[in-house]
């Protein structure tokens, strides 16, 4: 599953995901204000670097495809963690905030 196919909408706070062991904590809703002026929401999620394992916190809007998986320190533009772009990455969720929400999957 992809992040975009879990994930269609902004999740709830307290809800976790598993990107490729790597667990994601949603901490809050915010918004991102573009460079056009418009408000756009955003998730803010707590995890630990992939490659020195510090916290920090990253945001995703719902178009996103997926958060970033390192810290500033070791951010790598357009470089994949580990695998390298030919496999896909394993997405799933751990813990919704609200067990009875209904996650879309787009076809």
């Amino acid at each position: 599953m992809t992040w975009r196919t879990l994930l269609v909408t902004l999740p709830e706070p307290g809800t976790v995901v598993d990107v490729d062991g790597q667990l994601f904590s949603c901490i809050k809703i915010d918004e991102l204000r573009k460079a056009g002026g418009a408000k756009v929401p955003v998730a803010v999620w707590r995890s630990k670097c992939a490659e020195c394992g510090a916290e920090f916190f990253t945001r995703t809007a719902t178009s996103s495809n997926g958060p970033s998986r390192r810290c500033r320190r070791h951010r790598h533009g357009g470089a994949h963690v580990a695998s390298g772009p030919s496999r896909p990455v394993n997405v799933r969720l751990i813990s919704p905030a609200n067990p009875n929400r209904q996650l879309e999957k787009i076809q």
